[in-house]
């Protein structure tokens, strides 16, 4: 398969870009000489910039109106790209390829769009028991001609990363010397919210009683992670933290980039199964990872030197957004002490 262009569609969400990471570098295996484009959603697009693996990042706003959706709708259009991957599993998504002229469409056949795509990949009934970048890899492997993939795609975990300058991360040092947060103390980040929901959080008062249990073992000063939407439940979390000049709230006050630099600075990063989880590990930091309703196997953190904590406690994973039962057995069987103990043999070492 002969193309000098590709537009590769990234997923929507935080962590499921990141997963994908892998996949993006097998496909400049596969086309070496090919100019890949990257079109991603403003939120998650800067997870994409400076990566030598792609060769323009195309953002997009769901949110424009019908003016900027129609100027950026001929601007995809006008590069008549001859083969478009698509990451994400929505009708919607492979419609604006379709409209767009991107002549060969390759997808998994989900949400109807069979007809809409070129090369349709069937999506295995149990294809959460497998990771994520597996997917993502899968979709390349069966919905590319075996020649262009022969030999190119990786058998074994890859690690994602996010490339951050050297600017970035100094001015991230540079804001932690500012909250008088030195490199004489360990660092700890927190990650105690999830966009998709109740279900993928572990209870504030365990988060809090880690923090103060770390502070006082490790003299660790900790950060608190999250967005706008998140302060409600970060402020009341650090109002938990009995160490609480030790505990710096950062929600809504960093970008994405931000929090990724931030995070180089932590020795450890405790969270739950979201966006900003990934984001952890994608810059190299140790991850204890807590997962309750969902599956470690489908999205757990990749490379080495991370914990997951996970329970099996007959019921999970359900994959809801609130527990069924209203009970959360899952999480309540994920202790403040296998937690701490995690975050300190991580610190140990």
């Amino acid at each position: 398969m002969a193309v000098d262009k590709l537009l590769l569609r990234a997923p929507n969400w935080i962590g499921d870009t990141i997963m994908m990471l892998p996949a993006l570098r097998a496909l400049r295996r596969c086309f070496p000489g090919t100019r890949i484009d990257v079109m991603a959603l403003s939120r998650t697009a800067p997870l994409l910039e400076n990566h030598p693996d792609l060769d323009r990042l195309i953002p997009f706003d769901p949110g424009w109106n019908l003016t900027q959706r129609h100027r950026f709708f001929r601007e995809v259009r006008r590069e008549r790209y001859p083969l478009g991957i698509l990451f994400t599993g929505s009708f919607r998504s492979a419609l604006f390829f379709r409209l767009a002229g991107v002549q060969r469409r390759v997808g998994y056949a989900t949400d109807h769009r069979r007809l809409l795509l070129s090369a349709a990949v069937r999506r295995p009934d149990d294809y959460r028991s497998r990771h994520y970048q597996y997917y993502c890899l899968d979709l390349l492997a069966n919905g590319l001609e075996l020649e262009v993939c022969r030999g190119r795609l990786p058998v074994a975990p890859a690690s994602p990363r996010i490339y951050l300058t050297k600017e970035e991360l100094a001015a991230a040092r540079r804001r932690l010397k500012k909250e008088q947060i030195g490199d004489e103390n360990p660092l700890v980040g927190l990650v105690a919210a999830a966009t998709y929901g109740p279900a993928k959080r572990w209870p504030a008062e365990r988060f809090a009683e880690t923090a103060d249990r770390l502070a006082r073992s490790h003299d660790a000063h900790v950060l608190l992670f999250g967005s706008r939407a998140e302060l409600e439940l970060l402020t009341e979390l650090r109002s938990l933290v009995k160490e609480s000049d030790r505990a710096l709230n950062l929600a809504g006050k960093t970008s994405l980039r931000e929090t990724a630099a931030l995070m180089t600075c932590c020795d450890v990063v405790i969270a739950n199964d979201t966006g900003t989880m990934h984001v952890a590990y994608a810059v190299g930091t140790p991850v204890v990872a807590l997962f309750g309703s969902t599956q470690p196997l489908w999205t757990g953190p990749l490379g080495e030197g991370h914990v997951v904590l996970h329970h099996d406690v007959g019921c999970n994973p359900c994959f809801r957004k609130r527990c069924p039962k209203e009970s959360m057995l899952c999480f309540d069987a994920i202790t403040t002490d296998e937690v701490v103990a995690a975050a300190q043999a991580i610190l140990q070492r």
